[in-house]
């Protein structure tokens, strides 16, 4: 068994070229990617393009080619040998790691010297829901949203698929989740983000997808967001955290 979340790509819902957010309320799978981090590169790596990253805290991390082995490493982490174009899974998998950026390479534009790109790491902000209005806090609000996540493994199926929230919003608000009735088919569609999308059960444990999910297959997960009435003073960045675990034989 092995994990290898560069496998995981998380979707808008609302339709294929669905880009905003509030309009995320099920139906198809939209071709634009949530975006749960940002990064901002310090010393570009010529040959290299980071396509992804995930499970990075926010902060400041390393990525690091180191010439004469063409190796890449992220944070002292185990190195990846490239030797041909293509896309690789960079991890940080030291003891206080987890983290990982997926990269595309382009072999013959690599650098011919050591190079190390110091990436910024921050948390993309209104990447699901909009800000919180103080009407909505005087007076209490409850709003949805569903995501897809896609195994784009070519070959793999996952044969474990689990959701979590990991940390729940540190502002006045709290979140629950639940998988769409539809399994890998089309998710419900809700006409406004405050009606609720019919047969999704929410909790805040962690939810367990039957049957894994097949290489090239989606499943819809739905959130749940909830700023009780009159529930206090709003803070400037309200950050909570959603994340999904699988297996697969590699």
């Amino acid at each position: 068994m092995a994990t290898n979340p560069s496998f995981l790509e998380w979707s808008l819902s609302g339709g294929a070229a669905n880009a905003d957010v509030n309009l995320s309320l099920g139906g198809a799978k939209s071709s634009v990617d949530v975006t749960g981090l940002t990064v901002v590169e310090g010393t570009p790596i010529t040959g290299v393009t980071i396509t992804v990253a995930g499970g990075i805290i926010p902060g400041n991390v390393d990525l690091v080619f180191t010439q004469a082995t063409n190796t890449f490493t992220l944070n002292g982490g185990t190195g990846v040998v490239v030797a041909a174009d293509g896309d690789y899974f960079i991890p940080d998998d030291t003891t206080n790691g987890g983290g990982y950026v997926s990269i595309t390479v382009v072999f013959a534009s690599l650098p011919g010297s050591d190079v190390t790109n110091t990436l910024t790491v921050s948390a993309a902000l209104n990447n699901l829901f909009d800000d919180i209005l103080s009407a909505e806090v005087l007076a209490g609000r409850t709003e949805y949203r569903c995501v897809y996540l896609e195994n784009t493994d070519p070959a793999d199926d996952f044969l474990t698929l689990d959701f979590e929230i990991v940390t729940q919003p540190n502002g006045v608000d709290s979140i629950e989740i639940g998988v769409d009735p539809a399994g890998t088919g089309t998710a419900v569609v809700i006409a406004t983000e405050d009606a609720v999308p019919a047969g999704v059960t929410f909790g805040t444990g962690a939810i367990n997808v039957a049957g894994g999910l097949a290489s090239g297959d989606t499943s819809a997960l739905w959130i749940k967001r909830i700023v009780p009435a009159g529930s206090g003073p709003l803070v400037p960045v309200d950050l909570s955290t959603i994340k999904a675990t699988v297996t697969y034989v590699q």
